[in-house]
């Protein structure tokens, strides 16, 4: 059984691993080293805020503002297939109703985060979200209103939206390859 004492030897190690990260001297701190934080200075964050960020995101090419407006106007545009409130005589079944309303107000929501964004990157993230949710909305809607169903297997249009799907898979399969599964340790 190994004593748990330090022995000469970890103790010489010790000291050369601190002397190589810099920390060869002993300095004396004393209340005049200790930098004071003015509290007051702070910006107040509730209990589950996320703060702000001092600098927002950027990317260094610029972003036009007619992408920016194409992007509202197909999300207004989705959104107003929807009838203003999706009640049980339109849609009956409730667990579906309330996942097309959830989508459709996630969708405006994000409309208006886009609105009030600092900058034209977190604009462009939160039309991107707005439009997915309102496309989201607007296909349920379809399918309630217009029948639409999924076309079965053997047709062209299935084989032909798998061909997309299919690529996907298989480059997310090879990147996975290339970089091993994500909780393998190396």
């Amino acid at each position: 059984m190994r004593d748990s004492a330090v022995t000469r030897r970890g103790f010489l190690s010790l000291v050369g691993a601190g002397a190589l990260a810099g920390c060869s001297t002993l300095e004396n701190a004393t209340e005049e080293d200790v930098p004071e934080i003015n509290t007051y200075g702070l910006p107040d964050i509730e209990d589950g805020e996320e703060p702000a960020t001092p600098v927002p995101p950027t990317v260094p090419v610029d972003i036009e503002a007619a992408y920016l407006d194409e992007g509202r106007s197909r999300t207004t545009e989705l959104l107003s297939t929807l009838p203003t409130a999706l009640g049980p005589d339109d849609i009956p079944n409730g667990h579906v109703r309330g996942h097309l309303t959830t989508a459709a107000a996630d969708a405006r929501s994000n409309l208006d985060e886009a609105l009030r964004s600092p900058t034209d990157l977190s604009a462009l993230q939160s039309l991107r979200q707005a439009r997915e949710h309102a496309r989201y909305a607007a296909e349920g809607w379809a399918f309630v209103t217009e029948g639409r169903t999924v076309p079965s297997s053997g047709s062209s249009a299935a084989r032909s939206s798998r061909r997309p799907v299919r690529s996907a898979r298989d480059t997310s399969t090879s990147a996975r390859t290339r970089s091993g599964p994500p909780s393998s340790t190396r």
